[in-house]
């Protein structure tokens, strides 16, 4: 991103391609990619699992606190608010 002073016509920041980082124009019917050529590579990357999406990254002190939370729950029905939830259905029913 580029700054600019007040009054200033901003620069354009040029778009380039993902596979081989040449400018690519805003009317190219290949947009993102400046040619099919570049599409392609791109497809058969994802496809040969070259390109992933990577699971979420968990706090490990956050993975402690929710089994401490879920293991009290098991213990004490009450805390997981398990007792409300059976006192609106009892109260739905009638």
């Amino acid at each position: 991103m580029h700054r600019t002073m007040p009054g200033e016509t901003p620069i354009p920041t040029p778009l380039l391609c993902p596979t081989c980082r040449k400018p690519v124009e805003a009317g190219n019917p290949e947009l993102p990619f400046c040619s099919d050529r570049c599409r392609v590579i791109d497809l058969g990357k994802w496809a040969s699992g070259e390109y992933r999406i990577s699971s979420p990254i968990f706090d490990p002190e956050l993975l402690d606190e929710l089994e401490q939370r879920r293991t009290a729950a098991t213990d004490d029905p009450e805390a997981s608010g398990a007792a409300s939830t059976e006192y609106e259905d009892k109260r739905y029913k009638n």
